[in-house]
């Protein structure tokens, strides 16, 4: 059982840890005047603590119906139009449902 523990975080910090360079990577582009398709999928990264802030204040569940299944992480404000993926303020919990019914419109 430790082994199977350990083997979970170990893949955990490896994600945080590539979710990190990603985020840095993505700054030091930007502040040497470079861009580029590969910077979208680096910015839409949601970090792990992001992540984590936003499970606990959601209490885990979608924000619209409170389902505890299928949860996705949302931009309340798109990442299409703007939206940050490093700010808990801009994450929400949704069911797959809701965020499909979403889509990137601002509600």
């Amino acid at each position: 059982m430790e082994d199977i523990y350990l083997w979970q975080r170990y893949v955990t910090d490896l994600k945080e840890a590539a979710e990190w360079r990603a985020i840095v990577y993505s700054a030091d582009r930007k502040m040497n005047g470079l861009s580029g398709a590969d910077d979208l999928a680096h910015n839409r990264i949601i970090p792990s603590a992001v992540k984590q802030a936003v499970w606990k204040r959601d209490q885990g569940k979608c924000i619209e119906c409170g389902s505890k299944d299928n949860l996705h992480f949302d931009h309340i404000l798109p990442f299409s139009k703007g939206g940050s993926s490093v700010l808990v303020e801009n994450i929400q919990l949704f069911c797959a449902r809701h965020n499909l019914q979403k889509s990137d419109k601002l509600i």
